[in-house]
């Protein structure tokens, strides 16, 4: 689950997945000029597990119901049950342990983690793009480039492996445009008021790139750099570059990453979403994505769409224009997007979750996404 738990989620501006889709309704008016910013409690689920031992536990997952499931190592049934019930009872959140026994092979979480560094370290030779965990299975899920399974089965002890198409980590450093911006709307006289919402469409000053608006976001909270604005994806935008949103101007990048655990940019605006999707949904919490977990993606080009959480924790190593990069902590869903949809919230109801990062294929049948902790940690947090 989560690395590190952020005690502080904010309530400012927060725009995710830059695009207006057919299924766009409009939420109540937000000003403009303001900004009101208060403080959420840390997500009682996330905080349970991440204090649970890695040696008691093999696996975490949402079924059907939104039920979270642990699954125990045998002998520490009770270790882990008491662990987690008595916050997850106080937050309202039902929880199973499930029964380590009726598990083929339970293998711990201190295992897994250990067998994923293993095939990391060796990822060029065995043809292994990226590896994450899948917490329903007990699993390692591996994302195969050219690697043979039955070599990749026999190099480690952990012999619960899914096999996946490693085309989905194979993620793209451009996406083109797909409409031009609207050069005779721009306001020059800087009166124009916007309605900024989760999942529009922002777009460059030239109309030549554009991603979607994930939600309102403040970078910096409570620092002396404390800015407003609005979290889209970082892979095609630059440091101060200047975005648009509907031939408006909206602001300027003022930071992005596109590496490591994070593919984000921030846009420092004073207009503010508060938090309102463009279906009129609210994401007023952050939360770090489980297998199973149900979520839903507020896209620009695809439009909003529910599927759930595959795997998590994926780490590995893509290319782009020659150029290697390594990544970690991603997760991956079962949502299909394309091209435009990068920088969309992912979300389960009310929480964000993440933002989509995305792929090299035009049409992507499985979603890549960056987790929203891991964009708090860099001090870019979502604001509701």
């Amino acid at each position: 689950m989560g690395k590190r738990i952020m005690a502080i989620l904010l309530a400012s501006t927060m725009a995710v997945g830059m695009a207006t889709t057919a299924y766009a309704v409009e939420a109540p008016a937000e000003a403009a000029d303001t900004a009101s910013i208060t403080i959420a409690e840390e997500n009682p689920i996330d905080v349970a597990v991440d204090a649970l031992d890695k040696h008691t536990y093999g696996g975490i997952y949402y079924d059907e119901n939104d039920v979270l499931h642990i699954i125990p190592v045998s002998g520490y049934e009770s270790v882990v049950a008491q662990s987690v019930n008595a916050p997850l009872t106080r937050a309202n959140q039902a929880v199973v342990i499930d029964n380590a026994s009726a598990k083929k092979t339970v293998y711990s979480m201190a295992e897994l983690e250990e067998a994923q560094k293993y095939l990391l370290d060796n990822l060029e030779e065995l043809g292994i793009i990226g590896v994450g965990f899948n917490g329903e299975a007990n699993a390692l899920a591996v994302y195969l480039d050219d690697g043979d399974e039955s070599t990749i089965m026999a190099a480690i002890p952990v012999k619960n492996i899914i096999f996946r198409d490693g085309d989905v980590l194979k993620f793209s450093e451009k996406d083109e445009a797909m409409e031009p911006v609207d050069n005779d709307a721009i306001d020059t006289a800087g009166t124009a008021r916007l309605t900024v919402k989760g999942g529009q469409r922002c777009t460059s000053a030239s109309g030549t790139y554009f991603s979607t608006i994930a939600t309102s976001a403040v970078y910096d909270y409570g620092g002396p750099n404390e800015t407003t604005g609005f979290l889209t994806c970082g892979h095609g935008w630059s440091k101060g570059d200047s975005v648009y949103l509907n031939g408006v101007y909206l602001g300027e990048i003022m930071t992005r990453k596109q590496s490591g655990d994070a593919d984000y940019a921030f846009i420092a605006s004073s207009y503010n979403s508060n938090g309102y999707m463009t279906n009129g949904d609210r994401l007023t919490g952050r939360q770090d994505p489980t297998t199973g977990m149900s979520v839903k993606c507020y896209a620009n080009v695809s439009g909003i769409q529910s599927g759930e959480v595959l795997d998590t924790d994926i780490s590995g190593r893509w290319e782009t224009a020659g150029v290697a990069f390594d990544f970690y902590d991603l997760f991956s869903t079962d949502i299909s997007t394309i091209k435009g949809d990068s920088g969309a919230a992912f979300a389960h109801g009310s929480n964000i979750v993440g933002i989509m990062k995305g792929a090299t294929d035009d049409t992507y049948q499985e979603s890549v996404g960056v987790k929203i902790e891991n964009i708090a940690n860099y001090d870019v947090l979502p604001s509701k």
